[in-house]
């Protein structure tokens, strides 16, 4: 769901220039700027092919919008790509707002179930997001966001048959103190708010960094009063509003010419409001006059989600031609959220639901670089596990049964281990030739349990309590163990 709205924002930045931290090749980047601009082409790079290239040179189907791009079009989550790249449709799924249903070229995964990897990747810097839920990132504190269109499989894997989305976040090295607010209002009662800043602690030796975001807005629509009797009265609530905390940290190191170390941090709380949908079908009942208010009676206030990650990145010149990287991260994240399926204010296909999940990756990367040979190589590991459970009401039977109502709970394990190469051949000035690979073993197992309750439930009974079975009501299956 897209909503177009008026916005105005205000922006203040303050940086602190020190003389004894003004880096040296100044004059030579300024050259460079010079040049680049009497060319009239902007020199961007990018690592589609897990190696720093110039976008003019890729051969391959990309995107790349810089952090200025992004402010000019204004680009505040991976959401507003689908305006400026072909072939891509990104939107919020089910219930929340900060989980993705990325689509490049058609593919991509409409249902985002956990423990299944959707089509199109992902990626944190160099880290792959697994799980849709909490990977509809929002835009601050970024270099830049790429859009590879097409399969990925060599260098990115299997679960990128579709494509890939790379968020690269802003690299602090040799930068002056600075200090950054952006404060953006407009309709819908909109009110963000993003500060960062950053600074060198020993200069040409440690740099760190912070940014925080505050985003807001009201409800696209809201649950409305249909006259309809409501065990739960839920009328005025807000749906498809926003109300989400992210932050982010970093800190790196250097030592000599050769060697970094980057750490990496970032949060997201995600307390909106459930996202809302409409029935396709209007036989039973009429469709309302606003497209986004909803008839419901689950309470969409109490949907929460929260992810959060670490990263560490080593980089490691180890001959003029030839560079290390070695990529570690973990990333967990956990939520509620309530689905109305039905949307008739009936005790009917109602589902408030579970998620939780984590995830460990590591990689040892080198990357070659000669006049005639260039390319990637290494080494990627993966292990995960993600859970939930939902409850779901699948009929009104009369009283004093009540609605018959499943209760589906289960986890999914995943571990994968790949080997990959990539390299470009240089046979004429004008003519090269790329050969790559990749070995890639999965293993998962999934455990799924459903247990069908007779009698009228409260959306919490089973669900935050799955072996409690209230008073009056029969449960049919086995007993849970």
């Amino acid at each position: 769901m897209s909503v177009y709205a008026s916005r105005a924002t205000l922006r203040l930045s303050i940086a602190a220039v020190l003389a004894s931290t003004a880096p040296a090749f100044t004059p030579a980047f300024a050259a460079e700027a010079d040049a680049q601009a009497t060319a009239g082409i902007e020199q961007v790079v990018v690592t589609a092919r897990r190696r720093e290239e110039s976008l003019q040179d890729v051969p391959v189907a990309i995107t790349a919008l810089t952090a200025d791009q992004l402010l000019e079009q204004n680009v505040r989550t991976l959401e507003d790509m689908t305006a400026y790249a072909p072939n891509i449709k990104v939107n919020a799924g089910r219930a929340t707002s900060s989980t993705i249903n990325a689509y490049i070229r058609g593919v991509g995964q409409n249902d985002p179930l956990w423990g299944f990897e959707p089509g199109v990747g992902i990626y944190l810097d160099d880290v792959y997001i697994a799980r849709p839920q909490g990977a509809l990132l929002d835009v601050y504190d970024v270099d830049r966001i790429e859009v590879l269109r097409g399969p990925q499989g060599t260098l990115y894997g299997k679960n990128t048959i579709a494509g890939a989305i790379k968020y690269v976040t802003r690299d602090i090295v040799n930068e002056d103190p600075a200090f950054n607010v952006s404060a953006t209002g407009g309709s819908y009662n909109q009110r963000d708010l993003k500060v960062s800043g950053s600074a060198p602690i020993v200069a040409d030796h440690m740099y760190v960094g912070a940014a925080v975001a505050w985003l807001q807005r009201d409800g696209y629509g809201e649950i409305v009063d249909d006259g309809a009797p409501r065990p739960y009265n839920h009328v005025g609530q807000d749906v498809s509003d926003k109300d989400v905390l992210a932050a982010r940290v970093n800190a790196t190191f250097l030592w000599g010419e050769s060697s970094k170390l980057r750490l990496l941090g970032d949060l997201i709380q995600d307390d909106s409001n459930a996202v809302g949908g409409k029935r396709l079908n209007n036989l039973v009942q009429p469709a309302l006059d606003d497209r986004y208010d909803q008839r419901t009676d689950m309470p969409v206030d109490q949907d929460k989600f929260e992810t959060k990650g670490a990263a560490a990145t080593f980089t490691q010149s180890l001959t003029d031609s030839l560079d290390l990287k070695i990529v570690g991260a973990y990333r967990e994240g956990e939520g509620r959220q309530f689905i109305d399926f039905e949307e008739l204010n009936a005790n009917v296909f109602q589902v408030p639901a579970e998620y939780g999940d984590d995830q460990t990756s590591g990689e040892v990367q080198f990357t070659y670089t000669s006049d005639l040979v260039k390319g990637v190589g290494g080494v990627y590991y993966f292990t995960g596990e993600a859970h939930g459970a939902f409850d779901a009401s699948l009929g009104a039977n009369p009283p004093p049964l009540g609605p018959l109502t499943s209760l589906t709970k289960g986890s999914v394990d995943t571990e994968s281990v790949a080997v990959y190469f990539d390299t470009t051949w240089k046979l004429t000035d004008r003519l090269n030739m790329n050969v790559g690979a990749r070995w890639n073993e999965d293993h998962k197992e999934a455990t799924v349990f459903v247990q069908q309750y007779l009698g009228r439930l409260a959306p919490n009974a089973t669900l935050f309590d799955p072996n409690h079975v209230p008073a009056g009501v029969v449960a049919i299956g086995p007993p849970q163990s």
